[in-house]
């Protein structure tokens, strides 16, 4: 890092400072832009950015305020100290960063029209015009695409970098910027693609870069017609992680088309989120905790499987005769017919709103209609619901799985 910057100080150019690099590390270098196709390289001809990664190669993105705009990738070193040189990389990227802001003019435009392009969508009320122009100099259609906005918290390292890798993983051109301490990504769809399938995709090739866990750390927001429709998009990505951080089993991506009721549920305020939970589960609700959430656990998959009663209890591992036990037990407490159609969809959201209100964190609800203060939770919500009963390796063992039988009989 040190010899690019004195390289840099006497005026080198990126195919010097990129075969410098090269020779000190004995390994081909590439630096790639963010369509993945080369603005220099260092290496024998053939060599491509992947073929070095997948031979064990070294990468680091080339960054200006978070944004990256080029990729740096080495070949194997293949010496001891790798790990030593991946993060030396990260330094040596900022010496390519000046010097393609100094030598390339279209790489500070396209950083600027990127800015632009994104705080004009935040605003709204953006010429189509002025927008399409913006979009063209980003490398984004102006016309004949759908969009498509994602984003990535502060909470996942590199964001914007992984942003990138997924979104040239799908083929389609992209932008991208960071606002505060997210990553936002917008992506060009073609119009003839299931827009279903596409979020669903991507979502999927993004949460490859993300390690497993139960609440989101990005988001996917709907495929939109427009470009000016895109804020919309990167909105309702926005709110699915909000949405995402109360349902249990989201997973590190939360998919907007996915979280509908949800994120309708959350626009409501607490005293109508409690209104609702007393109106439709009030009998349930009343139950101590233990057999109040097998009750309401067993309520939720069975409407989740459409009243299907052989799915549910395969489900929740019971027998027919348990779950049947189950159901009349419910709606006698209900007193109503669980499997009305006029009923089914209230229920399903009456029990989702139960679930939002007991996860949502003492700020967001406020105090209780007594006056005093709401029970402090853990935020993000503990794990009261009781998916172990459904899952293998969860927290209810085989010996309690068996008493709550005994007590359903």
């Amino acid at each position: 890092a040190k010899t690019l910057s004195d390289a840099l100080a006497h005026g080198a150019g990126v195919d010097e400072l990129l075969a410098r690099l090269s020779q000190r590390l004995s390994a081909p270098a590439i630096l790639i832009g963010p369509d993945a196709s080369p603005i220099a390289q260092h290496a024998p001809a053939g060599t491509t950015a992947d073929g070095l990664i997948a031979a064990g190669g070294c990468s680091a993105a080339v960054s200006v305020d978070g944004v990256p705009f080029a990729s740096l990738v080495v070949g194997n070193p293949g010496s001891p100290e790798r790990d030593v040189i991946t993060t030396a990389l990260d330094r040596v990227s900022s010496v390519f960063a000046l010097e393609l802001l100094r030598s390339r003019a279209e790489v500070a435009t396209r950083l600027q029209a990127t800015r632009q392009l994104f705080e004009r969508l935040t605003a709204g009320g953006a010429p189509a015009d002025a927008l399409g122009r913006l979009a063209v100099a980003v490398g984004l259609p102006a016309d004949g695409a759908c969009y498509l906005g994602a984003l990535v918290t502060g909470r996942v390292p590199g964001g914007a970098e992984l942003l990138r890798q997924a979104a040239a993983q799908a083929g389609g051109p992209h932008a991208g910027t960071t606002a505060g301490d997210e990553a936002l990504a917008l992506i060009a769809v073609p119009s003839h693609r299931p827009a279903a399938a596409w979020d669903d995709q991507f979502a999927a090739l993004i949460a490859g870069h993300l390690t497993a866990t139960e609440w989101p750390r990005a988001a996917v927001g709907p495929v939109v017609p427009r470009l000016a429709d895109a804020a919309v998009s990167l909105s309702q990505a926005r709110s699915a992680l909000a949405a995402g951080s109360v349902v249990p089993g989201t997973g590190p991506v939360a998919v907007a088309s996915r979280l509908l009721p949800e994120r309708l549920l959350l626009r409501l305020p607490p005293p109508e989120l409690d209104g609702l939970v007393t109106e439709m589960l009030g009998g349930l609700t009343a139950l101590p905790a233990p057999r109040r959430d097998e009750l309401l656990l067993t309520l939720e998959i069975y409407l989740a499987n459409a009243g299907a009663k052989a799915a549910t209890a395969r489900q929740l591992r019971l027998q027919r005769q348990s779950l049947y036990q189950r159901l009349q037990r419910i709606r006698v407490l209900l007193g109503r017919d669980i499997d009305d159609p006029q009923f089914f969809a209230g229920l399903g959201l009456a029990v989702r709103a139960w679930r939002i209100t007991r996860s949502l964190p003492v700020a967001r609800r406020g105090p209780r209609a007594g006056g005093g203060p709401c029970s402090a939770r853990a935020w993000p919500p503990p794990a009261t619901w009781d998916w172990g009963s459904i899952r293998p390796g969860g927290r209810w063992t085989w010996a309690r799985r068996r008493a709550a039988c005994r007590r359903t009989r």
